[in-house]
């Protein structure tokens, strides 16, 4: 399901009058979007890809309102074919630039019965895999992306008003206040409403770390000598 962006109208409203249309929609937008890009919180898992033999480049089938931020490090599976799916394994992330720096660029064309690895392209984000696998498997890919709204979005995912109406709403307002040519223009309100929606990105990066639940986050600190 999706959140149509305009039921924020009333949050902008109630503290700016005679917005045009247009603009709140823009400043919901594009506060939706860097919420996204912030934390990662907006995750999608695709339905199984088929693996071809002799195929290492994938295109990732995303919904038409969202665009691909990126894919975790640990957002890919592989599983040989015929396999239960308790048999999925996590693949490695690498960088194309790095591995070409420090391999050469022959590594691109190695051959295997399975992938072992995976990369993005920053381009055309198609999916690659490590090695090339000379092996089909129906299914063979589970793969979890993070994505953020169009630019040209008018629907968004639900949790986003959900779960965080306010708090968008506040980054919404931050969009507006620091409009120099408007006369809502207010530096100071921009400043509370930016640190009330950075917040609540820094909230929602621990929440993407433990999920619904309550549990306490337990950091390790170095011991130096």
């Amino acid at each position: 399901m999706a959140t149509t962006i305009t039921v924020w109208s009333a949050d902008l409203i109630d503290e700016i009058d005679d917005l045009p249309s247009s603009l709140v929609v823009r400043s919901i937008r594009d506060a939706c979007i860097r919420f996204c890009e912030q934390t990662h919180l907006y995750t999608y898992e695709l339905n199984p890809i088929d693996v071809v033999a002799d195929t290492q480049d994938y295109t990732l089938s995303i919904p038409a309102t969202s665009t691909l931020i990126a894919v975790p490090d640990d957002g890919v599976y592989y599983k040989e074919d015929g396999e239960d799916d308790d048999q999925y394994a996590k693949l490695g992330c690498i960088s194309d630039k790095i591995t070409t720096r420090n391999e050469s660029h022959a590594w691109k064309y190695e051959e295997g019965p399975r992938p072992s690895e995976f990369w993005v392209d920053n381009i055309d984000k198609d999916l690659h895999l490590r090695p090339i696998p000379t092996e089909a498997s129906d299914e063979g890919l589970l793969v979890t992306v993070i994505l953020k709204p169009i630019l040209t979005a008018t629907t968004v995912p639900d949790f986003l008003y959900d779960d965080y109406r306010r708090e968008i709403a506040s980054g919404a307002l931050a969009n507006l206040y620091k409009m120099k040519h408007m006369p809502w223009y207010d530096p100071d309100q921009f400043a509370l409403h930016e640190t009330i929606f950075m917040n609540a990105c820094g909230d929602a990066k621990i929440t993407k770390l433990t999920g619904a639940t309550n549990k306490q986050l337990s950091l390790k600190i170095p011991y130096f000598v």
